[in-house]
């Protein structure tokens, strides 16, 4: 047999109702409540709190909301930056094209293409290792693997040395206001 309790959190607001069982050892009917739980029915009003305040439940104004933060121009940078460096590994996860194939450039896909460039004879292919939708055959060779590699090394080559400057134009004397930060272009193209 199962009984309905209301349950609150440290504080002592609502949180839910939970099912409270019956005491097994006792022959009266008893229950067994979880601590921040109260057979007692809470009561709910629009626009309030419902707490359990010494024994009972009360109804409340809730709190106002916090005042918004406002950053300093060092938060801001930092922010920026953190925002730029996100940009820049987005940017690298974009899938490379080669000869009208699309290829991944996850962690695990970059290691799979060096693995194969590293050591792949240069006269086999490797359609055996590659799936393709509609169980389509293609033929790659070390070649076009190296040409893959290269195209994600200078990928992340250029975002490198575009996140440095940015970093540079961010961290820049002459950037001295906030809304200066927030329009600093951090896109890759």
């Amino acid at each position: 047999m199962t009984k309905t309790v209301y349950s609150y959190n440290l504080s002592g607001e609502y949180v839910g109702e939970i099912i409270a069982r019956r005491d097994p050892v006792e022959k009266k009917e008893r229950y067994l409540i979880p601590a921040n739980a109260t057979d007692k029915v809470p009561t709910f009003e629009e626009g309030k709190l419902t707490k359990f305040v010494n024994g009972d439940w009360v109804l409340e104004n809730p709190p106002p909301p916090p005042e918004p933060k406002l950053l300093t121009l060092e938060e801001a940078k930092t922010l920026k930056i953190n925002q730029l460096n996100n940009n820049r590994r987005n940017y690298c996860l974009i899938p490379i094209e080669h000869n009208n194939k699309t290829y991944a450039t996850t962690l695990e896909g970059k290691q799979a293409i060096s693995f194969l460039t590293n050591n792949l004879p240069t006269s086999e292919s490797v359609s055996d290792y590659i799936t393709y939708p509609q169980d389509e055959v293609i033929s790659l060779t070390k070649a076009d693997f190296q040409a893959i590699a290269s195209l994600i090394q200078a990928r992340e080559m250029d975002s490198r040395a575009t996140r440095r400057s940015k970093i540079e134009e961010i961290n820049s004397p002459s950037i001295t206001t906030l809304a200066q930060v927030e329009g600093i272009n951090i896109e890759f193209v």
